[in-house]
């Protein structure tokens, strides 16, 4: 006697949850890599669903960068413990918020690694060093005229 689970087999084809397929030599890191990838997807369809006039969206919007920039940081940490600076500075120059570049500097002054400090945005390591951003603008502005100086 044949019964109904003998008579017809499983399903080959399994649901599977979501994923970006991410490569990675350091598999500690490759999940942190796909999360980084899907907010960044996320991010761009966000931005592409916002209309040019302000929205509800907008806060959707914030809510991705926020997320972005926090597995960057994750990111930036771990290829400054491995010496991959070059990485650390890439994943800098993409973060969004001000207060997330900071903590990509402070992370390389702990990490003692000015040179990537030194490479990262050059106004919010100003606001950093000088400590406001009236003291940014004036420090900006002696650069400036100092330059003009210069040049003439």
């Amino acid at each position: 006697m044949c019964t109904f689970d003998q008579a017809h087999p499983k399903p080959v084809l399994s649901m599977l949850p979501f994923r970006l397929p991410v490569a990675c030599i350091d598999q500690t890191v490759a999940p942190i890599e796909s999360e980084f990838l899907a907010t960044g997807l996320r991010l761009s369809t966000a931005q592409a669903a916002v209309p040019t006039t302000g929205t509800a969206a907008e806060s959707v919007v914030s809510d991705c960068e926020l997320e972005a920039d926090r597995c960057a940081l994750k990111l930036v940490q771990h290829a400054i413990k491995n010496g991959l600076l070059a990485r650390a500075l890439e994943l800098a120059g993409n973060m969004h918020l001000t207060p997330s570049l900071e903590g990509a500097l402070r992370l390389a002054t702990h990490h003692h690694q000015p040179a990537l400090a030194e490479r990262c945005d050059p106004r919010t390591f100003t606001a950093l060093v000088f400590g406001s951003p009236a003291a940014t603008i004036g420090a900006c502005t002696a650069i400036t005229c100092f330059c003009l100086r210069i040049g003439q």
